[in-house]
């Protein structure tokens, strides 16, 4: 209410109705809304930089513990591989790509298993 008739107070209606600018003194007006809403307003500042900055610390601790995990997964994809070509298990590291696969179809070469590898159905070499 107070704004209302200090704008009403300073208006001439004469200048109203000409058409010419109106100089109103606006800060003085809102002085004491500015004094009260400005401790509202650093508070909530100082809340929300609080809520980014736990944000951004919430983050950069996952994201090392994702780094962590991927580390130990390639650790035990590397030892899988291992262990795969310890036991002449075909691996990952071994598979041919689509075009190794097609080239080899053109060329007519096959892979063929030699007499010394060739297992029977039970897992122990074939004899001669």
């Amino acid at each position: 209410m107070g704004f209302l008739r200090f704008a009403l107070e300073t208006i001439d209606p004469s200048d109203f109705l000409a058409g010419q600018p109106i100089d109103i003194d606006v800060s003085s007006a809102l002085d004491p809304l500015i004094d009260t809403i400005r401790p509202f307003v650093l508070k909530a500042s100082l809340l929300v930089g609080g809520i980014f900055g736990l944000y951004l610390i919430l983050i950069l601790v996952r994201v090392y513990y994702e780094r962590r995990k991927v580390k130990l997964l390639k650790g035990i994809k590397f030892n899988l591989d291992v262990m795969n070509e310890h036991h002449e298990v075909a691996s990952s590291r071994q598979r041919k790509g689509l075009m190794q696969r097609f080239v080899q179809k053109i060329r007519g070469h096959h892979d063929h298993v030699p007499e010394s590898k060739k297992t029977d159905s039970k897992g122990s070499k074939k004899k001669k």
